[in-house]
């Protein structure tokens, strides 16, 4: 089996041409049968010609790097992790400096959200990952004839990749299953996803323009700047990349798909409702002095969660636009998650006092309380609590399984 091995794919021969150059990369994560190596590159030949033919005024570079010494599999376990993947291709991504990276396994792979997985996207670190465990007809279907496996195969491969693209693109699903973004059930259903529309042709290649301009690091300036402008500059120049990559990762699902970090920092406001101290010290904390004490609570739990996590793109050379993206992308992901759940602790904690604490009662405890109680104590009393369970609820999030977490925070679809 080849090791390292290279081959790169030009639409266009005149490397002085005019048009703005896109790259993409295919990386192939560990061992790959010799059948399924030739279905990527048919697939590889394929998808640049479409891509040359759907967006012409850009120039198409598809590079295959083959890393087939690349260990993926934990002993027991019988599928690859995503992010393992994700950080196979963000790696391979920083020192090519590709414009997108797909990373191609046939391996299956782990999922936590459907029972199986054909690819998942990732569109913060623009990659996808596509396996060909369920494409490849020898692997579900005995009756397979040879000659007709690698052609099916490079099919698949070419839509489920035309697929990932459109959604790195910002393109939504569609209800029409010869769409090339129609949602995918099974591998069969890849087989007539062929086509785009005009609209959504037109979205891409707004996107396609946006992704070709010159990259900040390319920039004369930008070899003086010192790391934060660099940052602030790339912050604000992919600003609505990075919101639309904030939008695509659902943080107002993170109180549901974490449960450890939301049962901690439950169980901690139940606890502190049920002291006297509580409502004491709450009840006498000025609004300007809590808003003070929420900002930190959410600074605090995203920079922990962020660094427990490993969640920060590594330099590998030097600064990027792309490891910018990235790094920003994560951070308003996860302060995002964190907002919705200091939002759904202040609600059920509110709606616990007023179901459940009689004002005589909570009146007795806030001791130094000297004017009559009245909502806006319980909703300081409340912001309180919250803000200090959301603090201890990010300790529970040490106990997230690490990949699970990274996947929750990344990855954007399992197709």
């Amino acid at each position: 089996m080849r090791t390292g091995h290279e081959t790169e794919l030009r639409t266009d021969g005149d490397e002085s041409s005019s048009k703005p150059p896109l790259e993409i990369g295919l990386v192939i994560a560990g061992r790959m049968d010799d059948a399924r190596m030739q279905a990527v590159e048919t697939m590889r030949d394929r998808l640049a010609g479409r891509l040359q033919r759907d967006f012409d005024q850009f120039r198409w570079v598809l590079r295959i790097v083959n890393r087939s010494e690349t260990r993926l599999r934990r002993p027991g376990s019988v599928r690859v992790e995503p992010t393992e993947l994700l950080e196979i291709g963000q790696t391979e991504r920083e020192s090519y400096r590709w414009d997108f990276i797909i990373v191609i396994t046939q391996s299956d792979l782990r999922t936590h959200d459907k029972p199986f997985a054909m690819g998942i996207v990732a569109r913060v670190q623009d990659a996808a990952i596509l396996s060909t465990s369920r494409l490849d007809p020898e692997g579900v279907s005995a009756t397979a004839r040879p000659q007709d496996r690698g052609d099916l195969l490079a099919t698949r491969l070419l839509a489920l990749a035309l697929h990932a693209l459109g959604h790195l693109n910002g393109l939504a699903h569609m209800d029409d299953p010869h769409n090339i973004m129609y949602e995918p059930a099974t591998p069969a259903d890849l087989n007539t996803m062929a086509s785009w529309t005009a609209e959504q042709k037109e979205d891409v290649a707004a996107n396609l323009r946006l992704i070709a301009d010159v990259r900040l690091e390319e920039q004369v300036d930008a070899l003086r700047s010192s790391r934060l402008s660099f940052y602030l500059k790339g912050t604000w120049v992919n600003r609505h990349e990075i919101a639309d990559a904030v939008l695509q990762a659902h943080p107002w699902e993170f109180p549901r798909r974490l449960a450890r970090l939301t049962t901690a920092a439950f169980s901690t406001a139940l606890i502190l409702l049920m002291t006297a101290e509580t409502w004491d010290l709450a009840s006498s904390v000025s609004p300007g002095k809590l808003l003070i004490l929420i900002v930190i609570a959410l600074s605090v739990t995203t920079a922990f969660v962020t660094a427990r996590q490993r969640l920060l793109v590594r330099r590998t050379r030097r600064l990027t636009e792309q490891t910018v993206v990235a790094n920003v992308a994560v951070v308003a992901i996860v302060l995002s998650g964190m907002m919705t759940t200091f939002f759904g602790l202040l609600g059920t904690t509110l709606a616990f006092q007023v179901l459940v604490f009689r004002t005589s009662v909570v009146r007795t405890w806030a001791a130094s309380l000297q004017e009559p109680w009245t909502f806006a104590h319980s909703l300081v009393v409340a912001s309180f609590v919250a803000a200090l369970g959301l603090v201890i609820g990010a300790f529970g999030a040490s106990f997230e399984e690490y990949n699970y977490f990274r996947h929750v925070a990344f990855v954007d679809e399992e197709t």
